[in-house]
This record gives C-alpha cells, sequence and structure tokens, in this order.
C-alpha cells in the first residue's frame, strides 16, 4: 500500500521514478596507480559491470571495459602493474566465496571466470588465462589461482602452467620484494600452513608449521622473513577430540623464510571473551619497527618493540569497541 502511494506521488509531482532510483551508477573498489596521477574503479550501471579510469590534471572519467550486458558477471580483483600502463583484472565467476561461476541467465554453455590485462590507455582486454586472484611480481610474472592450486603466467601471456599442487586449496598470493618467492596460505580444513615457493629452484617449503590456522603472509622489506597472524584450532564440545579447557589467544609470529624457523612475537590476551575482542586480525605494510601497542579500556602495554626493525609492516586490528589496537611491524 505505502508503496503504491509512493509512486502516485512521485509521478503526480513529476520526480524521479522507482525504476530510476533502482537503477542509479554504483561506483566501487577505487584505486590508484603506483606512481600516482592515475586511477582505476569499477561501476555498475543497471547491471553492466565496467572498469573505469581517469587521470590528472582533470580526472575527466571514461570507461576502459565496454561490456553491456546485465548477465550478473562480476569484475573485480584489480590490480596495477608496476610501471602504472596497465590494469589486470578478474571478470566472471564468485569473487567474493570463491564458488561455482553462476549462470544466472541459463546459459547454454556455462561463462568463464578468467584473468585479463588492459592498458590504461585504452584498447581491448587481452585474457591471460582461467581463474582467480592475480598476484604481479616486480618483473611481470603473474601468479594466480585455480581450482584451489597455484598456476603462473606473464604479463606477455605466456601459456599457463601449475606450479603448485598440494592437497590443500591455496589463498592469499603475495610476492617477496625481488619477485624471486612466493609466500601464499595452504588451508587444509582444520588448519593452514603459510607456504612459500621459490622459483630458483622450484622448492617449496611450509614456515613455523602447526595444527592451527596461519594466515594474512607478509614479506620483511628485505625478503628474509615473513610475518603472519595465527588462530588456534580449537576442537569445539561434541567432538572426537580433546576439548582445551580456554581459547588460546591468537598470535603474530615471525619465520625465517629460508630455514622455516619462527617464533611467537605477541599475543592476544588470554581469556573466553578475548574473540570478541578481537576480530579479522590484518598484516599490512607500515614502518621499520616492530611493537606491539594493545589498547584497552585506557591501558597500553607495548611488547617485543625492538624484535624485527628489519620489517616494514604494520598489523591492524579491527574489533568491536571499547577494545582497540594497533600493532607495528
Amino acid at each position: 500500500m505505502r508503496l503504491s502511494i509512493f509512486l502516485l506521488l512521485t509521478a503526480a509531482c513529476g520526480a524521479a521514478t522507482l525504476e530510476q532510483y533502482l537503477n542509479a551508477p554504483f561506483a566501487s573498489e577505487l584505486k590508484a596507480a603506483p606512481g600516482g596521477g592515475k586511477l582505476i574503479w569499477l561501476l555498475n550501471e543497471r547491471g553492466a559491470r565496467n572498469m573505469w579510469a581517469a587521470a590528472a590534471p582533470d580526472y575527466k572519467g571514461r570507461r576502459l571495459t565496454s561490456y553491456t550486458q546485465d548477465d550478473g558477471q562480476e569484475i573485480g580483483q584489480m590490480s596495477w602493474t608496476a610501471d602504472g600502463r596497465s590494469i589486470i583484472f578478474v571478470r566472471g565467476g564468485d569473487l567474493e566465496t570463491r564458488r561455482d561461476v553462476p549462470n544466472p541467465r541459463s546459459l547454454p554453455q556455462t561463462p568463464e571466470q578468467a584473468i585479463y590485462i588492459i592498458a590504461f590507455d585504452g584498447g581491448a582486454p587481452k585474457k591471460l588465462a582461467d581463474g582467480n586472484s592475480p598476484a604481479i611480481s616486480k618483473d611481470g610474472r603473474v601468479a594466480f589461482l585455480k581450482g584451489g592450486q597455484i598456476w603462473m603466467t606473464t604479463l606477455d601471456g605466456e601459456k599457463p602452467a601449475e606450479v603448485v599442487h598440494t592437497k590443500a586449496n591455496s589463498a592469499d598470493l603475495r610476492w617477496s620484494p625481488d619477485g624471486t618467492a612466493l609466500a601464499f596460505v595452504s588451508n587444509r580444513g582444520d588448519h593452514a600452513f603459510i607456504g612459500v615457493y621459490r622459483l630458483s629452484d622450484k622448492a617449496l617449503k611450509y614456515l613455523d608449521p602447526s595444527t592451527d590456522r596461519d594466515a594474512n603472509p607478509t614479506w620483511s622489506v628485505d625478503g628474509r622473513r615473513v610475518a603472519f597472524i595465527r588462530q588456534p584450532s580449537v576442537t569445539r564440545a561434541g567432538g572426537a577430540g580433546p576439548v582445551r579447557d580456554a581459547l588460546t589467544p591468537w598470535s603474530i609470529r615471525v619465520a625465517d623464510a629460508s630455514t622455516s624457523a619462527g617464533r611467537e612475537v605477541w599475543h592476544a590476551e588470554k581469556g573466553p571473551d578475548h574473540l570478541g575482542r578481537w576480530r579479522s586480525p590484518r598484516v599490512s605494510l607500515g614502518t621499520h619497527r616492530l611493537a606491539a601497542s594493545l589498547f584497552r579500556l585506557g591501558r597500553r602495554r607495548t611488547r617485543d618493540a625492538a624484535d624485527a626493525r628489519r620489517f616494514r609492516n604494520r598489523a591492524c586490528l579491527a574489533q568491536p569497541q571499547p577494545a582497540r589496537a594497533d600493532l607495528l611491524l
């Protein structure tokens, strides 16, 4: 009833229609070029998803891709090349849950999920490979995921090849600063490892492995160490295995990328409510020194301030109020 009244009023007043409101363009995923002066973003116009671009000094927007159909195919996972001249992106598939490729129009052939490269100055996108989650090295190698395994190609479109195949689902691909090694998460159900694959000898190592869940690998500036988050694997009541009396806090660990040896440099407070205070811990680039500063109800503590000064990372921990933390690595 209220909807009918709203439609009658808007029609009588000559205002915008409900369809116009629902079809309003929606922009997302704004990203700047490594050297600045250029921007890209995604724009959904009546269901047609495209990449847009703009450059200094006027930053006038222009459509970079030319998809015209509301076919339900996503675009995302955009990454600039090191020189800022091209962009890699993924089109198709479910980019959020990594499940089957959607086919909302019931096409006779299932749409593909593929990785493309397009020049910032314009032109047709060039397909590099089937897959998702591309990561670009400084020398133009492109690591990506296909069927949960790690594949590799180049910006020039070299024939894709599988480089790491394990009995696990890989994720979170991170190149070392010099482009000679690739860190990743190896998800194995009830636990996860941080793996490092080296291109020179095609060797694979797991850093400080355990039965817990490791995630968010981040390289040090010199490429010799990797920082990551460790969350405990807990068998809950009703399971066949042992049950811990109290939840063990998650921690930040640092491992040597060559020897795989690692150690804890910070951990959250123990207690049954620590998971409620701290959520979605992440490690990202920041300053050179390692510090752990905990802000909680007006209290502050600092641990291991000088443990790994070669790191250039920053750990930002998102959590509900009043707890807040900011770790400098």
